[in-house]
């Protein structure tokens, strides 16, 4: 008999459990969303318009452009709940990390210029980005194949978009195209990507 409300017990719990998945799970989306950055907390807050209060992960699901531009951010740390961004502007700050952007799949215009950027791998994946602006002669960018990767991977990413690149780590002394990244700007440029190369106050350098 007891084996027998034991099964019932378990049966009943697991209906409960598909019926979360199905209809949204209460506590996930009530789970509080931290952003240690109190500059980047702020922007989220802003335009939530919550100045007060805990952040939860359905508050920051909501969101879905940010203006984030000036405001010394340095850590984008808590910016991965956010992920129904399609517009993301982080335009002079002190980022060095993207990692958080991994998780913004529905990313279509990102403004990173500017800042201290080296490793933009966490962009590779990210196949609806169709304007990144990534210009600046203090990033430490020197790898750009994940754009590439990302261009050759399927007709929805960049492809007729906009890509803003620093003059530091991809062009020679006397302006040509630096040998590592003439290979990643052929296969942009047959893709349909217009590749703007800007110096240090945006201003494109004629190829």
């Amino acid at each position: 008999m007891r084996r027998h409300a034991i099964g019932r017990i378990a049966v009943v719990g697991l209906l409960g459990c598909v019926a979360l998945l199905m209809n949204g799970c209460p506590v996930i989306s009530n789970q509080v969303v931290y952003f240690p950055d109190q500059a980047l907390d702020g922007a989220v807050r802003a335009a939530l318009n919550r100045p007060f209060g805990f952040l939860t992960k359905a508050d920051v699901l909501e969101l879905r452009t940010l203006d984030a531009a000036g405001l010394n951010i340095s850590s984008l740390e808590g910016l991965e709940n956010c992920r129904f961004l399609t517009q993301l502007d982080l335009r002079s700050n002190n980022v060095v990390s993207i990692r958080e952007l991994a998780e913004l799949h529905d990313l279509r215009w990102l403004d990173l210029g500017d800042n201290l950027v080296r490793d933009i791998e966490p962009l590779s994946g990210l196949l609806f980005l169709e304007f990144v602006n990534l210009f600046g002669d203090n990033q430490e960018i020197w790898d750009f194949t994940p754009l590439a990767a990302n261009a050759n991977a399927t007709d929805s990413s960049l492809p007729g978009g906009v890509l803003v690149l620093p003059t530091r780590t991809t062009l020679n002394p006397d302006g040509s195209l630096a040998a590592d990244f003439q290979v990643v700007y052929d296969q942009l440029v047959a893709r349909g990507v217009t590749v703007i190369i800007a110096d240090a106050s945006n201003n494109e350098v004629p190829l």
